[in-house]
């Protein structure tokens, strides 16, 4: 058995059970405070301005330089190993004999 119930929300059906018991209830018209508290957010998203997106690409243009610094000075460190190790071959070698 189902009856109405009519409140500030809107209109609802109630089913109960043999005991009276609520089992399920559905609102078949919301009322226009119903609508209002429950319009979904449809706010227009702010684009940047023209100032915010300059100051985002300053930032951006600096964190790329930085992280072009830091591989030159990567690959400089392994050029110098690098040179290290075959200066340290080349005398193995001629100590040996074989240069």
């Amino acid at each position: 058995m189902y009856e109405v119930i009519i409140d500030e929300w809107g209109e609802w059906h109630v089913a109960k059970n043999a005991d009276g018991e609520v089992t399920s209830k559905l609102l078949v018209t919301p009322s226009q405070k119903w609508r209002d508290e429950n319009q979904p957010d449809v706010s227009v998203p702010q684009l940047p301005t023209f100032e915010e997106k300059l100051e985002t690409l300053e930032q951006e243009k600096l964190v790329l330089q930085l992280a072009l610094a830091e591989s030159i000075e990567k690959q400089e460190i392994d050029k110098i190993n690098n040179q290290l190790a075959l200066a340290e071959l080349v005398e193995t070698l001629t100590m040996k004999g074989v240069l």
